[in-house]
């Protein structure tokens, strides 16, 4: 079974980082963010755009395309 990081936040920054440094570590990375970045597009990573997290229509959005798959939500980060 592989491993799956959902990273929000996933287009710059802190998030942008640690979607790297999953894919290194041999993660499925799936990044949501608001709108992708050349940097975040780079990494080869599944995007998922239009995601704002202060707003439950949008998680709700995610979620749905979720839905088919298995992902174990939990906010570990080692």
């Amino acid at each position: 079974m592989s491993k799956i990081a959902l990273v929000t936040g996933s287009n710059r920054g802190i998030g942008l980082e640690l979607c790297a440094q999953l894919k290194q570590r041999d993660f499925d990375v799936i990044a949501a963010c608001r709108q992708s970045s050349p940097a975040l597009d780079a990494l080869g990573v599944e995007v998922i755009e239009s995601v704002e997290v202060s707003d439950l229509k949008s998680i709700a959005g995610l979620v749905a395309k979720l839905s088919d798959r298995h992902v174990d939500l939990n906010a570990d980060i080692k």
